[in-house]
């Protein structure tokens, strides 16, 4: 069963954010930074129960190169990307 996948807002501001800061540092980081996150969001679409529940009904997956990580729901056939931040942030803007 394949999943629709759902982006919120704030995460899409979280990728930009991301890409910019890297995009700063050279190396074609930016680049690889949202190559990674789109790998990340073509797997959840299609295993997103693979990853367990940490807090209350949402789920988070590590980003494998960068220090970022992805937090979603599963609502029916739905992935609901909430937030893609720094693991070094703060812990309040994880979803409650």
């Amino acid at each position: 069963m394949a999943y629709k996948l759902e982006i919120k807002d704030e995460a899409e501001q979280d990728i930009i954010d991301g890409f910019n800061f890297y995009a700063g540092k050279g190396n074609n980081l930016g680049e690889r930074f949202i190559n990674e996150v789109e790998d990340v969001f073509d797997y959840l679409e299609n295993y997103p129960e693979h990853f367990q529940v940490v807090y209350n009904t949402h789920r988070q997956r590590l980003l494998k190169s960068f220090p970022y990580v992805v937090i979603y729901k599963i609502i029916d056939n739905v992935v609901i990307v909430f937030s893609v931040f720094p693991a070094k942030s703060d812990p309040a803007k994880k979803p409650q």
